[in-house]
């Protein structure tokens, strides 16, 4: 676990919560169909985000058709031609922020951390209470968010909420 991408997950712009869920999810114990099945609970194992494939981790998080979209939203925003890695760790180690002025490297870091954090709450809301969520509300949400998570850190002084989402 020498390689385990901890830098990462516990990050002070990233919020405690947030932290917690990317580590248990990097280390597969976050409680998707997948790791509840292999606990003795009996159900259909079907991603609650594209009701198509069985929800793992790795799939939710990354593969899913509804996270891609998301993913694809940001990635085009950055100006990048990624191919998603296998699993979560994969990404976590081979999502490096190197480039951009302050604000473009603050979003590139926390983006994974607010993408995923979104995305199970989003999950979860559909799982229990039924409530379906499009992309595009998703997408304005991880925009609030990192505006929040950034606004703590004075990263996004002079500028506007209405600039992040316009861009």
């Amino acid at each position: 676990m020498h390689d385990f991408p901890h830098k990462n997950i516990w990050n002070k712009d990233i919020p405690s919560k947030v932290s917690f869920v990317l580590w248990a999810t990097a280390l597969g114990s976050i409680p998707t169909q997948d790791v509840l099945r292999r606990k003795g609970f009996y159900m259909v194992n079907r991603c609650h985000l594209c009701m198509r494939s069985e929800e793992t981790g790795d799939h939710l998080f990354l593969h899913c058709k509804f996270t891609s979209l998301v993913w694809s939203y940001f990635l085009i925003g950055f100006g990048e031609n990624w191919v998603m890695p296998k699993t979560v760790v994969e990404t976590l180690r081979a999502w490096n922020v190197i480039h951009g002025n302050d604000k473009e490297r603050f979003v590139r870091k926390v983006i994974p951390s607010a993408l995923w954090w979104v995305i199970w709450n989003k999950r979860n809301k559909r799982a229990f209470d039924g409530r379906a969520s499009s992309e595009e509300k998703v997408i304005i949400e991880l925009k609030a968010m990192i505006f929040y998570w950034g606004s703590l850190t004075n990263i996004f002084q002079d500028f506007h909420f209405e600039d992040l989402v316009v861009k």
